[in-house]
Formats: structure tokens, C-alpha cells, sequence
């Protein structure tokens, strides 16, 4: 599998800043869904990234594309174009009972996304 697609950056709501994981809204119109090994083109180099599409069930159900970089700490204002290809599917979204579940799955997520990459 390797999906590439672009879409403009949108300001979100910042929880993904308040569990830890910062992500980079995009507006996308494509059929996939689920939690995806990626990379998204940033600072003009591609980086590995955990991306969400699909309605975030244990929020507010609302449908979102949600690019969380691995280690990078940059800044990417509304209406930026960002490049993201997707690799391979780590799981179909689900909802969880907490934040705070949401939170360990989401560290599973992306230490799945690190192993990837390592092993690639």
C-alpha cells in the first residue's frame, strides 16, 4: 500500500497537544480510514508520522485527518499544503473509554510506527 495525497493544513482543537501527541490537521477527501504508518512531507523532508483519518469516536465523533510527526516540533500554519503518503495500516479507529486509554493506545501507535521504520 503507499496512498499519497496533500491537503491544507486547519487549525484544530489542540487536544492531541494536551495527550502528548501534537498533530497536524489537514482537510482530506479521501475513502481511507483508520490509524496508518505514513510519513508527511515537513521542513522539505519527509518524516515518519502516525496518521488518524476516520471520526475521532472517542471525542467528539467529528471526521478528521490528524498527521502526528515523529520527533519533529515545527510549525505549520493554516492553508499550508502538506504532503503525506501513507504506508501500511496499524488498525481501524476505535473508541475508547477515556482520554487516558486513548492516550496509551495512541503511544502504541506510534511506537508500531517507530518499530516500522527501524525494521524497514
Amino acid at each position: 500500500m503507499s496512498i499519497h495525497f496533500r491537503g491544507a493544513a486547519k487549525k484544530g482543537k489542540g487536544i492531541g497537544k494536551t495527550l502528548g501527541f501534537p498533530t497536524i490537521n489537514l482537510v482530506y477527501t479521501g475513502a481511507e480510514n483508520g490509524i496508518f504508518v505514513a510519513e508527511a512531507l515537513v521542513d522539505k523532508k519527509w518524516k515518519p508520522a502516525a496518521v488518524h483519518i476516520g471520526n475521532r469516536l472517542s471525542l467528539d465523533e467529528e471526521f478528521s485527518c490528524e498527521v502526528f510527526v515523529i520527533d519533529w516540533s515545527g510549525e505549520i500554519l493554516p492553508g499550508e499544503i502538506i504532503d503525506v503518503r501513507l504506508f501500511d495500516k496499524i488498525r481501524d479507529v476505535k473508541k475508547f473509554s477515556n482520554l487516558e486509554k486513548l492516550k496509551e493506545q495512541i503511544s502504541k501507535d506510534v511506537e508500531f510506527t517507530r518499530n516500522w521504520y527501524n525494521h524497514r
